[in-house]
């Protein structure tokens, strides 16, 4: 499949699926951060259904470290800038001791769409980081720029998180 082939496939059957999100959604009804990060962070949405993610990869018990521990910086996590300073503080609660860690991606995401603050790169994590090292290499860093891509990706009007799901659900279709 060409790249273009890709981005039209992915427009037709994902763009908005992650806005839609029911564990977006729920974050996004949170009457205060308490309750979104606790939405954010135990993945669960309004039915108790944990998100495939963190049901296959994480425990409860990891995941309330997790809750813990960013309650403690509440304060911080309201006030943040960007999209980028959210993530770096839930990394540093070194719950998860890899920047390519989902879970830590998935929670930022969340809290993000919450706190009105996007990814502004494209967070690299398992089948994320497989699909965009087919393209341009090996990547050290924990993310890459839109604007480093090859075309169609780096041209395409889809924003930084739908290009994150894009390259994780056709990693096997992407060739170099």
């Amino acid at each position: 499949m060409d790249y273009n082939a890709i981005i039209k496939q992915y427009k037709s059957n994902r763009v908005g699926c992650i806005r839609e999100c029911k564990i977006i959604q729920f974050c996004l009804k949170s009457p205060n951060i308490e309750i979104a990060i606790s939405r954010a962070v135990m993945a669960r949405d309004e039915n108790g259904n944990k998100h495939s993610h963190q049901r296959r990869f994480v425990k409860d018990n990891t995941l309330a470290e997790l809750y813990t521990k960013l309650l403690k910086i509440k304060d911080k996590i309201i006030i943040v800038n960007n999209f980028d300073e959210l993530f770096e503080l839930i990394y540093k609660t070194y719950v998860f001791n890899d920047r390519f860690s989902l879970t830590i991606y998935d929670t930022a995401l969340r809290l993000g769409f919450y706190l009105n603050k996007f990814p502004e790169k494209i967070y690299l994590h398992a089948g994320t980081k497989i699909g965009i090292e087919k393209l341009i290499g090996k990547i050290e860093n924990h993310f890459v720029m839109k604007k480093y891509l090859p075309e169609p990706f780096k041209s395409c009007d889809l924003n930084e998180y739908e290009l994150e799901d894009l390259f994780c659900i056709y990693k096997d279709e992407i060739k170099k």
